[in-house]
């Protein structure tokens, strides 16, 4: 997939998580997780790693308010 698609991803999942979607961001995190594992580029891989690390942060945030 394209880096357009990847920060679209990202995008729909922080919306996920602002409406308390548990279900659909974990989804959506779970497909961010599959695309980090396809990438060739170690920096692209890295700055999706840390989208996905605060997307899993905030989601857990979220569950807790």
């Amino acid at each position: 997939k394209s880096l357009a698609a990847t920060a679209d991803l990202v995008q729909e999942a922080k919306q996920l998580v602002e409406t308390r979607d548990v279900t659909g961001a974990e989804e959506a995190i779970a497909r961010l997780e599959h695309l980090q594992k396809r990438l060739k580029d170690a920096e692209e891989k890295r700055i999706l790693g840390y989208d996905i690390l605060e997307l899993k942060t905030s989601l857990k945030l979220a569950m807790l308010a």
